[in-house]
């Protein structure tokens, strides 16, 4: 089963951006192949692949891991797991890449490094909640990790904060 389910050109120069198309820990797995098989097809072409800096060009846009989240099935309103984010908003940011306070400057279609934000369908906003989503089918779209950051700590993360909402509600 293929997990890459699209890419497409970015607004820097030679950057570009995958969607993984899978769940939790099998997503950051995912991720983790496609990182090391780009780098290795990299390689044998002289291409050199950058993950590790999220914002290589300061007059453009940087690059993050955008994070789909869904809890569809879990009787939870958004309020409360947005209001735990938004509790857990420093730690989350000790995780999420390396470099990603350049990244974050609030222009550019980021938030704040500092502060935490949401909202509907608002790509300048820590977590957007796509226009899509409603009460029986909830997703948020986690805007903060940068292209620097390790995916299966994204993943921990928002399952910790997800557990915490549900077991403190």
């Amino acid at each position: 089963e293929e997990s890459v389910s699209g890419f497409n050109v970015e607004v820097a120069p030679k950057q570009f951006e995958y969607q993984i198309d899978n769940y939790g820990i099998a997503a950051a797995d995912d991720l983790v192949i496609l990182r090391y098989l780009l780098k290795k097809e990299g390689e044998n072409h002289g291409i050199h692949v950058n993950y590790d800096d999220p914002k290589p060009f300061e007059s453009l846009n940087g690059s993050g891991l955008h994070t789909n989240f869904s809890y569809r099935g879990i009787d939870l309103g958004y309020k409360k797991f947005i209001e735990t984010l938004r509790e857990r908003h420093t730690k989350h940011m000790e995780y999420y890449g390396n470099g990603n306070e350049k990244r974050m400057t609030g222009e550019m279609e980021t938030s704040s490094f500092e502060e935490f934000s949401y909202g509907d369908s608002d790509r300048t906003t820590s977590i957007r909640i796509p226009i899509l989503a409603d009460s029986s089918n909830f997703y948020i779209e986690d805007r903060r990790p940068a292209s620097s950051a390790n995916p299966y700590h994204v993943v921990r993360l928002l399952c910790e904060a997800l557990h915490e909402s549900v077991t403190t509600s």
